[in-house]
């Protein structure tokens, strides 16, 4: 596209589009002109054949005021007013109290009742299981070690009140609160020479006492299981 330029020489020319309001000379008489702006192109709207029918676009008279138009009403969007809809929409959960007791107590008294059994019920069977075997076995024990030491004084055959010599009794003093088998229990007891005490280890089914025997302290250890009978007189063994 060109643009016309006029001198005020009478002179005309045209040039291009890309020197629109620069400045140059004109070519007759080296006035300096300035090159107008180029015009824009004339644009015509040819309106369709056929147009829409009024009745398509029109717009109802009761949703028209002043401004225009009115809009439909839309909640705002505002971020406090999308707090306020999610705390709506969040689902509220009521847990009735009572029920809550009720299953903590469908899985407590069964869990209870089970560690119970496992537990204090179970250790305190073992021991009324065991202590009478112990019992008879630690008595005959003790009066094994005690005979074995006065027959070292005995000459030949002769009894010499041997037999009358022996353990008279046995007591388990068992804990309050048994929770398991205990390693360990205090026993004591009389002889026909004095007290003694000790300990019983109901796992190993052994025992270890201090008995009195001819006038002095003796330290005696051995099995009190019927299978084992082994025994340790001052750490000596026994046969």
């Amino acid at each position: 596209m060109s643009i016309e330029v006029s001198c005020e020489c009478g002179k005309r020319f045209s040039v291009g589009d890309q020197y629109a309001g620069k400045r140059g000379r004109c070519k007759a008489c080296g006035r300096v002109v300035t090159v107008p702006a180029a015009e824009p192109p004339e644009y015509t709207h040819e309106l369709a054949d056929d147009p829409i029918p009024e009745a398509k676009v029109a717009v109802p008279t009761e949703s028209m005021n002043a401004r225009g138009p009115a809009l439909p009403a839309y909640p705002s969007f505002h971020r406090r007013n999308r707090g306020h809809a999610d705390k709506a929409a969040r689902v509220s959960i009521h847990v009735n109290p009572v029920i809550v007791v009720l299953v903590l107590l469908a899985i407590g008294i069964p869990t209870g009742i089970f560690l119970v059994e496992q537990g204090p019920v179970k250790a305190r069977n073992q021991l009324e299981k065991i202590e009478p075997t112990a019992e008879g076995n630690i008595a005959s024990q003790i009066t094994r070690a005690i005979q074995h030491e006065y027959a070292r004084f005995a000459f030949g055959d002769e009894d010499m009140g041997i037999s009358r010599h022996k353990a008279l009794n046995v007591v388990f003093e068992d804990p309050v609160i048994v929770l398991h088998l205990p390693e360990s229990l205090q026993i004591q007891g009389r002889t026909t020479e004095g007290n003694y005490k000790g300990q019983f280890h109901p796992r190993t089914m052994r025992f270890e006492a201090d008995v009195p025997i001819t006038g002095g302290m003796h330290k005696v250890d051995g099995s009190v299981s019927d299978e084992d009978q082994s025994l340790n007189l001052d750490g000596k063994k026994i046969n």
